[in-house]
């Protein structure tokens, strides 16, 4: 949120070498399918911290919130037309 993309995406990579196997961390991949670097790092940051209870506070002080809220709808949505079409849902 400072401006230094270059010292976020390294500590980014880092934390995904980390947590992925050899080769698989897929950096600007994740950065890509999440839309910037910013909701990359905010993204992971709520993987590392799971469980913290400080998820909504993040979202509601980086005004990602509304945002969120409706990627995880439209998931939920999905998961359940696919159960309920197919018995299962496939991730």
């Amino acid at each position: 949120m400072l401006g230094d993309e270059d010292e976020a995406k390294k500590y980014l990579t880092i934390i995904r070498n980390r947590a992925f196997p050899e080769g698989q961390a897929r950096v600007d991949d994740f950065i890509a399918s999440e839309g910037s670097l910013l909701e990359a790092v905010i993204d992971e940051r709520g993987f590392e911290f799971a469980g913290e209870g400080d998820r909504r506070q993040v979202l509601i002080r980086t005004g990602l919130i509304g945002k969120k809220i409706k990627a995880i709808k439209t998931l939920t949505k999905q998961m359940m037309d696919g159960l309920e079409a197919n018995g299962y849902y496939r991730f």
